[in-house]
């Protein structure tokens, strides 16, 4: 499957099982997920780093890239760092997800389209923001799979 439907999220979901799927070989899956970076970064046309230190969550790991420079955030002195692309792995169904937040530095469909791609050919699926907004009981999507708990 190289594109997640709601059927797929909901077969992986388990009230018992939050943080990772019994079964899940954490060593196996990011030894992997380490191999795509070089590649991943091509594709994006940016230098991509990994958050491997990923705690608490139903993710294990996510390549990122961020702008060069920190912004001003609005109505705030605040400095921050926008992320130009994150491709979050989730540790269930190996399933990922991209999200993008930079204006200045936009990402293209194309990209996008090159990364679900590569990614499919490695086996893992991709999973688009409109099935992470659906509802999902007492949840999101983007939270049960992607996110920290």
């Amino acid at each position: 499957m190289r594109v997640a439907n709601l059927e797929y999220l909901q077969s992986l979901d388990s009230p018992n099982e939050w943080e990772t799927p019994m079964g899940f070989d954490y060593r196996k899956e990011l030894s992997e997920v380490r191999t795509l970076g070089p590649t991943l970064s091509q594709i994006c046309e940016y230098p991509l780093r990994l958050d491997d230190q990923v705690q608490d969550a139903s993710y294990f790991a996510e390549w990122f890239a961020l702008e060069p420079e920190p912004r001003s955030t609005p109505n705030s002195s605040a400095m921050c760092w926008n992320r130009i692309i994150g491709i979050r792995f989730s540790a269930f169904g190996r399933m990922y997800t991209i999200s993008f937040g930079s204006d200045l530095y936009p990402v293209s469909e194309a990209t996008r389209e090159r990364v679900i791609d590569f990614l499919a050919a490695s086996s893992y699926v991709y999973v688009p923001d409109s099935i992470l907004a659906l509802p999902g009981g007492s949840f999101d999507w983007q939270t049960r799979f992607f996110d920290y708990l």
